[in-house]
């Protein structure tokens, strides 16, 4: 059985031995990445994540964990407006230079915040969205490329669950990426039983390992509130 924890503590370590100031291409266009931020390339899930949301022009989007600013950007390319916050102020000047890049720094607002705690208490979004920490794992609390992806007993995972509906405007939709391969699917599942939030599969993917064997899944759900 493959050990997810120490597969993702190699991927920090390839993240952090990027230069400093890289850049990747995503759907013909080039994004800068800081190698102290949650890297797109090494870990892929937000290239999926990124095709999976759609965007309209006007729609409010809450991002939480924007890293790169990689969806932020491209949510705000096809006119969404677009809050965009990260508990790593490195991630916030990531997400910053990359909408400067492209032309969208009126369109995405971002700034430093641990999942809603500074996100103004009576913004209503059309959709928010967390490509959460999914790996159960103890961390060191200052490491925050670390908290990128490990989340002990989804502590950080529970604050998304216990105030997402406070932020969404009628009839608006809260979604959290996530993977069943790597992640504690019934520990998620339990936490939203427990506040009363049914869990809707929208869309899956699985990438493919060095060898080419297609072994680990990503999930884009719905949270909803019953």
């Amino acid at each position: 059985m493959l050990d997810y924890v120490d597969i993702t503590n190699e991927y920090l370590l390839r993240n952090r031995a990027l230069p400093e100031v890289y850049t990747f291409e995503f759907n013909g266009r080039s994004f800068v990445g800081l190698n102290t931020v949650f890297a797109p390339p090494i870990f892929e899930d937000s290239f999926f994540f990124c095709e999976a949301l759609s965007g309209q022009d006007g729609e409010k989007l809450l991002e939480i964990g924007s890293g790169t600013g990689l969806i932020a950007v491209t949510q705000a390319l096809t006119g969404c407006n677009v809050t965009a916050v990260d508990l790593n102020p490195d991630a916030v000047a990531n997400t910053r230079i990359n909408s400067i890049l492209h032309g969208v720094e009126q369109r995405v607002d971002a700034f430093v915040s641990d999942v809603f705690e500074q996100v103004d208490k009576g913004a209503r979004f059309d959709r928010i969205f967390w490509n959460a920490p999914f790996v159960q794992q103890a961390l060191e609390e200052d490491n925050l490329l670390q908290r990128s992806v490990f989340d002990p007993n989804y502590r950080s995972i529970q604050k998304y669950l216990s105030g997402f509906d406070s932020y969404l405007k009628d009839n608006g939709e809260a979604f959290l990426g996530f993977s069943s391969t790597s992640g504690d699917r019934p520990l998620l599942e339990r936490l939203c039983r427990e506040s009363r939030i049914s869990l809707r599969l929208i869309q899956e993917s699985r990438l493919a390992d060095e060898n080419g064997n297609y072994d680990f899944i990503l999930e884009l759900f719905e949270l909803t509130k019953t």
